[in-house]
């Protein structure tokens, strides 16, 4: 029920038996639901099967959730999920490999989305940049600059920490890059003098290229 829209087998894997304590397979379990109607298989193209719940069973099923107390866990288990699908997608989309990668994040979208609210709403701080950072590419090449510039900018405005500096870092740029594609240069040169700055701080060479450029 967390999940928004449509969801994988793997996806629903990591985030409701990454302790494997389910008494049976997720597999199982998915199949019991669609032979119910109380889940339905969608086709998004190519690839892994994708499928959807109900919106008043997924209402319902929040509601046990919330009942159960494990609702904490599970938004974190789905957000730790969706940020590891995003971090190891923004290492493929300089690649050949870019159009199944961009994809894939465009049919993740809204549960990316959704993982980073919560992340910002809880104060994960260093989750948060994480999470805004991974999807910066994908915002510029799908066109989304400004939705993009809106998540930076609240990922930023979270409190700052000597421990987040390379997240920081690594977000000013990016939300620096995005302002420069809108033609708010100002705002770009400031956003990326500053993350330059932290980064030959702290030494680290790829937020110094991608803060130079």
């Amino acid at each position: 029920s967390v999940f928004v829209g449509s969801f994988t087998l793997e996806a629903s894997e990591a985030v409701c038996n990454g302790a494997q304590d389910l008494e049976q397979s997720m597999l199982d379990g998915l199949t019991s639901l669609l032979d119910k109607s109380l889940l339905y298989q969608v086709e998004q193209g190519a690839g892994e099967p994708r499928f959807v719940m109900l919106e008043t069973i997924r209402e319902y099923g929040l509601e046990c959730l919330e009942a159960s107390g494990e609702t904490l866990a599970t938004r974190r288990a789905y957000s730790m999920y969706y940020l590891l699908l995003a971090e190891q997608a923004e290492q493929h989309l300089a690649s050949r490999e870019q159009r199944a990668w961009l994809q894939c994040l465009e049919q993740a979208y809204s549960n990316l989305r959704m993982a980073l609210s919560w992340l910002i709403e809880q104060a994960e701080n260093e989750l948060a940049l994480r999470l805004g950072y991974a999807l910066w590419h994908f915002w510029w090449m799908c066109g989304q600059v400004i939705e993009g510039r809106i998540w930076l900018e609240r990922t930023l405005e979270l409190p700052s920490q000597d421990s987040l500096a390379l997240f920081r870092a690594r977000a000013l740029s990016a939300m620096g890059t995005l302002a420069g594609l809108q033609g708010d240069l100002e705002q770009a040169e400031r956003l990326c003098q500053e993350s330059l700055v932290m980064s030959r701080q702290l030494g680290d060479m790829h937020s110094i290229i991608t803060a130079l450029w």
